[in-house]
């Protein structure tokens, strides 16, 4: 598994990428929180990096019309741990079953 302060440091900059992206596009907290079905508190949380959720950064991202690749400014490892830790597997392992999946299922929607 990774270590935790990793996930961590990578939650933060998520945060701080989603948070830039809302104001840039002049959307306010209670906006997106309405939109995905949350609380504005848990938007907030979010983009301070301390709610650790990868569907709850997702449902933000989208609400912002971002991919997670775009959140993570293209740091694809930075997906894998975040991902892996999410499953509680190592990065390795999740390469393993990504790597396993036959070439038209590599794909996999989220």
């Amino acid at each position: 598994m990774t270590d935790a302060p990793t996930v961590t440091r990578i939650f933060d900059s998520w945060g701080q990428r989603l948070r830039r992206a809302r104001e840039a596009q002049g959307k306010s907290q209670p906006a997106i929180a309405q939109q995905i079905g949350l609380s504005q508190s848990a938007v907030s949380l979010v983009e301070a990096g301390r709610r650790q959720s990868l569907p709850t950064v997702m449902a933000v991202a989208r609400a912002l019309d971002l991919t997670l690749t775009d959140v993570a400014d293209g740091a694809v490892d930075d997906v894998r741990i975040v991902v892996a830790s999410a499953l509680s597997i190592t990065p390795a392992e999740l390469d393993e079953i990504v790597d396993g999946l036959a070439p038209d299922q590599s794909t996999v929607a989220v």
